[in-house]
C-alpha cells in the first residue's frame, strides 16, 4: 500500500514524564581551570544521566557524540594510571565512548593548537601500550578542527526532541517510514499523518536511533531531505 492511502489516526496525548537523572560516573568532579572557564553538566537524555563538562569545545564535542547513532554511553573523566619517562601519573580521559559494536574509544579533547605542547598524543600512547584494551580498543584526539556549527546545531536539536520521550509518535513514524521512499523530510510526515510538530520532532529524534540520516553538511530542519533507513517496504499498521 502507498503510504498516502493510509490513514492515520490522531495520536494520544504525550504522558506528561518526570525526569528522572542519575549522577555523573566521572572519577573526580571538574573545577575551572582558569577564570572564564566553562564548568558544568549536560544530560544525556537516552541513558538519563549527568554528564560532566570542563570547557565550551568539550561540551560541543559530547553534545555531536550524544546524538551519534553509534554511541550507547560516554563516560567522563577516567582516572587512568600511567608512567610518562620516570614519572608516574594519573591521567583523566576526557571521555571513553561505548560504540555499539562493543567497542570503547578512550577520548582527549584539546584545542588543536595546544594538543602538541600537552603531549596529549604522547599520553595516550602511552596509556595504550601500558593497558592494551583494559581501557579502550581505540584512542582518539578530538579538536575544534573536527567540529562544525552545523553539526553542533543538527546534535542539540536531535538531544532537544529526545528529551521529549514522545515514545509514541517515534513508534508512529518509524511505521510510517516503513513504507515511504528512500527520501523523506519530517514536514512531509508531519503533513501526510496530520500529527504535525509531533512528528517533526519524533522525526529528528530517530536520527540517534538510526532510522533516518541527515546529508553530510545538511542543516536540519522539517525541509531538510532526510535519508530512510527503515526502508522502503512495509505496510501501514497505524491505521
Amino acid at each position: 500500500m502507498n503510504k498516502r492511502e493510509c490513514h492515520y489516526q490522531p495520536l494520544p496525548p504525550r504522558p506528561d514524564i518526570a525526569e528522572r537523572t542519575e549522577k555523573s560516573t566521572g572519577g573526580r568532579r571538574v573545577s575551572p581551570r582558569k577564570r572564564g572557564s566553562v564548568v558544568g553538566s549536560c544530560h544525556d537524555p537516552v541513558n538519563r544521566r549527568e554528564i560532566q563538562v570542563e570547557s565550551g569545545l568539550e561540551l560541543k564535542h559530547i553534545l555531536v557524540l550524544l546524538a551519534a547513532p553509534d554511541i550507547v554511553e560516554l563516560r567522563e573523566q577516567v582516572g587512568v594510571s600511567v608512567r610518562i619517562g620516570d614519572r608516574a601519573t594519573t591521567h583523566w580521559l576526557d571521555l571513553v565512548a561505548y560504540l555499539d559494536d562493543d567497542t570503547r574509544v578512550a577520548i582527549g579533547i584539546k584545542p588543536a593548537d595546544l594538543v602538541e605542547r600537552s603531549r596529549l598524543v604522547e599520553i595516550l600512547e602511552a596509556i595504550a601500550r601500558q593497558h592494551g584494551d583494559k581501557v579502550a580498543e581505540r584512542f582518539a584526539v578530538l579538536t575544534d578542527r573536527h567540529l562544525s556549527r552545523t553539526c553542533v546545531a543538527n546534535a542539540s536539536l536531535v538531544l532537544s526532541c529526545l528529551h521529549d520521550r514522545d515514545d509514541v509518535a517515534q513508534q508512529g513514524v518509524r511505521e510510517y517510514l516503513a513504507a515511504a521512499p528512500e527520501t523523506v523530510t519530517a514536514r512531509e510526515i508531519a503533513d501526510d499523518t496530520g500529527w504535525g510538530t509531533r512528528a517533526i520532532r519524533a522525526t529528528f529524534a530517530l536520527v540517534k536511533y538510526g532510522a533516518v540520516a541527515i546529508p553530510e553538511g545538511a542543516l536540519l530542519d522539517d525541509e531538510t531531505p532526510l535519508r530512510n533507513l527503515i526502508g522502503a517496504a512495509g505496510a501501514c499498521e497505524n491505521r
